[in-house]
């Protein structure tokens, strides 16, 4: 409503102290905030209102209350030789706000019921102050309906149509009134509403309602004009033509059902309102597909894979992921992302605030054999300073099921999910006890996972050594086997037993392993008058077969292969060099 300030008479109206130009200012101010809401004039129209014009405003009612509004009326140029004269003047008006009497349900204006049915009535007014009810005498249809104290309609076997007045006293002193016809006729039609809403995270609309789903209808009845029942009697009945794809519930006022959908397909529901009218009946297509992807490829122990679901809650939040056993699928609950431990059928459950959930069922195979596939173009050597030796393990696993993985999902599975964990690689050592201790400290196989192409490996990482061992090494031809499986598939007894046993395991490998040659002499001087020196390397025939010079200023004249000792076939290498 609008709020304007006057004079001490009528004559000092709006129109004269808008004549007065830049001489005053008006500011407004309210007592409580929350109850008024006060608006310049043309702010609708974006048009903004100095201080010196607004002696006019807008106040509007926000909420049930009481406020003051007070207005501070300011020259802008004072006279200070006038001493007597203030540099101000305020007003205020106490405001009140109240609540205007509606029904809390149904409309304000018309009930619509059937015969022989009830209603309760409810306003906003009921615990606020005293409601009466009563029926004007000067509509016809007195008797048709009926109302007691507490607001309960019920009506008779007849139609018709009556006028329900409905008075209520406010705290205030205001009183309100309410006129509301009640008609009462027979249905005409009936029409089923589907409550529950699907959420997605895009603007197109699913397909169909996701597996696992719980679709909340409803049964609405119409008279011949096309409005709806606010009450009735009628006993609604509810039937599915596939009732192994459904489950119907039942709700206590028969006018509600929950469907609970439990298999893929499309179901047909009929609601009925009455057996003897075949018209007086509505039906609906349920058609419900599983809200999970299937998997793009064959799902088997060691496989890494990205669930994902379109649906989001109604503020736009994802939901949580779950699995009804997490021996066979270790599942990241955020993300949706899950490694592949054992062979079996789970359960995915991907759940939202609320109780909504969906869900897939997901099989996964056997892990396979693996399969070692080494580097063509490398020889495992202990060389302190070579580089990892890299045996790719083939499990056949798949990367398609990780080609759609979101961002969040790549971060899971690199920081959080570590599917290298699951691999277990063992190096096995064909040789006597002191050279397999030896050989076990040297050599360290670390399991790793790549996870774009969702591939395993072992990595064969040499440490350092002192000359001696080296020294001791070089000319020994040794054996050296890696295993590798993942945890799941070896027995729990197996466990205990590594890395000793290389059979506990289902696949090996022996590595093509040639050890470094030595070379005591780590320094030689060659001058004119010393211009030739021996040198002795240390290796086995094939190491010291492909011995080269790699120095241009020094070649090798003449060099013999020596068989030293033959009981342990250690080879030496005697080198004469020539400046």
């Amino acid at each position: 409503m609008p709020v304007y300030v006057m004079g001490s008479d009528s004559s000092q109206n709006p129109l004269s102290l808008g004549s007065v130009e830049s001489g005053l200012s008006f500011h407004w101010s309210l007592s409580k905030a929350g109850v008024l809401e006060i608006k310049p004039r043309h702010a609708q129209v974006g048009v903004s209102v100095s201080p010196s014009h607004s002696f006019s405003v807008l106040v509007r009612a926000r909420a049930p209350g009481r406020t003051s509004l007070k207005v501070c009326v300011q020259l802008q140029q004072i006279d200070t030789s006038n001493t007597s004269l203030s540099d101000h003047l305020t007003d205020e008006i106490q405001i009140l706000v109240f609540e205007e009497m509606q029904l809390t349900a149904g409309s304000s204006e018309s009930i619509l019921m059937s015969p022989l049915s009830q209603y309760l009535l409810r306003s906003n007014k009921d615990s606020v102050c005293p409601v009466h009810y009563t029926f004007s005498r000067c509509v016809s249809g007195a008797g048709l309906v009926t109302i007691d104290n507490e607001g309960v309609l019920k009506t008779g076997p007849d139609t018709g149509l009556a006028v329900l007045e409905v008075y209520a006293m406010d705290i205030c002193g205001i009183n309100q009134t309410l006129l509301i016809s009640v008609e009462v006729s027979t249905a005409w039609f009936v029409r089923i509403l589907t409550v529950s809403s699907v959420n997605s995270d895009s603007d197109r609309a699913l397909p169909a309602f996701p597996l696992g789903w719980s679709i909340r209808i409803r049964a609405l009845y119409y008279d011949n004009m096309g409005r709806q029942f606010q009450s009735h009697n009628i006993q609604t009945l509810v039937t599915a033509n596939r009732d192994d794809l459904v489950q119907l519930i039942v709700d206590k006022d028969s006018r509600s059902f929950l469907v609970q959908t439990a298999s893929p397909g499309l179901t047909v529901l009929r609601v009925q309102g009455d057996t003897t009218n075949p018209f007086l009946s509505d039906y609906t297509p349920l058609f419900v597909m599983p809200a999970i992807p299937e998997p793009t490829g064959c799902l088997r122990s060691g496989d890494v894979i990205c669930f994902s679901s379109p649906i989001t809650d109604q503020q736009g939040q994802r939901g949580r992921w779950d699995v009804s056993s997490s021996e066979i699928l270790q599942m990241n609950s955020e993300t949706g992302v899950a490694f592949a431990k054992n062979s079996g059928t789970v359960v995915v459950y991907y759940r939202l605030e609320g109780g909504q959930q969906t869900f897939k069922e997901v099989t996964v195979e056997p892990a396979s054999i693996p399969v070692f596939i080494p580097p063509a173009d490398r020889l495992l050597i202990n060389w302190p300073e070579a580089s990892e030796y890299t045996v790719r393990v083939d499990l056949n696993t798949s990367a398609a099921n990780t080609a759609q993985c979101s961002l969040d999902q790549w971060e899971v599975i690199e920081k959080k999910l570590h599917p290298e964990a699951e691999l277990l690689c063992s190096l096995h050592f064909g040789a006597p006890y002191p050279e397999m201790r030896i050989l076990q400290a040297i050599f360290n196989a670390t399991p790793f996972y790549n996870s774009a192409t969702a591939q395993y490996s072992c990595r064969i990482s040499v440490q350092p050594q002192s000359d001696s061992i080296l020294h001791l090494l070089s000319t020994r031809s040794l054996s050296i086997h890696l295993s590798a499986c993942l945890r799941t598939q070896l027995a729990p007894a197996a466990l205990l037993s590594l890395p000793q046993t290389p059979h506990s395991f289902q696949s090996s490998l022996q590595l093509p392993y040639v050890p470094a040659f030595h070379c005591p002499v780590t320094k030689i001087k060659l001058s004119s008058q010393q211009p030739e020196a021996e040198i002795t390397v240390f290796g086995t025939t094939d190491m010291l077969s492909t011995l080269r010079s790699i120095q241009p200023y020094i070649s090798w004249i003449r060099y013999r292969l020596l068989q030293a000792f033959p009981c342990t076939q250690t080879f030496l290498h005697k080198s004469t060099l020539y400046w």
